[in-house]
């Protein structure tokens, strides 16, 4: 899709809503592709059960470790992470 938008000189922007590190760091991977990224949606979680790509000073920051980069805070309770509203 960012191809097509670009040739059709179109700008790209993705963004969130509420999502926890881990869908955020998924997305992340293509930051550098965008005009406009809104992966801030972490912040709005009373607890991120995952660590990973973080925002600092309106910078996008991607993890450094394998993957995604995310990975289950330790000791974490993961049950509502993967519960459907």
């Amino acid at each position: 899709m960012v191809h097509t938008a670009r040739a059709l000189d179109m700008q790209v922007m993705a963004g969130c809503m509420i999502e926890s590190s881990l869908g955020i760091s998924a997305i992340a991977q293509i930051a550098p592709l965008l005009d406009a990224a809104d992966f801030d949606g972490a912040a709005l979680l009373s607890t991120d059960p995952f660590r990973g790509t973080s925002i600092a000073g309106g910078s996008i920051k991607l993890s450094d470790a394998p993957g995604l980069g995310a990975s289950p805070v330790p000791s974490g309770d993961l049950t509502m992470a993967f519960q459907s509203a």
